[in-house]
């Protein structure tokens, strides 16, 4: 098991950063298949008034934003560890075939963690009226 640090040391700051993405499977499945049917629709438009090598063009253009989007989601899959502790800071990078490469720098006197944009106060839910 992977024990960068003493499990005595108080733990000063833990974060986890992975990418974000913003477009779902779901979303995925959708764009993927719009592009497909109006490249579709332009490459039956080429076919029907003689310039039929244009639709080989056109689905190629289907398959290149396909992988390109697959290619997206494995990088989304990287993950970066972050961990502060009194005796050192740890960074453990995963790639996305699982693969960790784990750095550790002591002493960590030389690091400071400030947030510049600190998360808002929540909100109370709708029909919740805060008391006086």
């Amino acid at each position: 098991m992977w024990q960068p640090y003493p499990v005595s040391a108080p733990l000063l700051f833990d974060a986890v950063l992975a990418p974000h993405r913003s477009l779902s499977r779901r979303g995925h499945v959708w764009l993927i298949g719009g592009f497909a049917c109006v490249s579709g629709a332009i490459g039956l438009g080429f076919y029907l008034i003689g310039a039929w090598p244009v639709v080989g063009f056109v689905g190629l253009d289907v398959i290149l934003l396909w992988g390109a989007l697959k290619l997206s989601y494995l990088s989304a899959r990287r993950t970066e560890r972050l961990r502060l502790l009194t005796e050192a800071f740890t960074v453990r990078r995963v790639d996305p075939w699982g693969r960790a490469d784990d750095v550790r720098l002591e002493p960590p006197h030389w690091l400071r963690v400030a947030i510049d944009d600190p998360p808002p106060p929540r909100e109370p839910a709708h029909g919740l009226f805060p008391r006086p």
